[in-house]
């Protein structure tokens, strides 16, 4: 029971961890898209960036 509840805890904290980096890394690229005209990096389409934002909250939500 123990070892369910840390693999809860550890899985939980990645995936907090992962959304904060996603919404940073989304939001960094929207604003240098936004201020360069001539940007080298493929922007992230709004589906995409939702999409993956939705599995990750997701993933917070799955507790026992």
């Amino acid at each position: 029971m123990v070892l369910l509840v840390m693999f809860t805890f550890i899985l939980n904290s990645t995936a907090a961890l992962g959304t904060n980096i996603w919404l940073s890394r989304w939001a960094d690229r929207s604003k240098k898209e936004t201020l360069s005209s001539n940007s080298t990096t493929k922007p992230i389409s709004k589906t995409h960036g939702l999409t993956v934002y939705t599995i990750l909250g997701c993933s917070q939500g799955n507790k026992i």
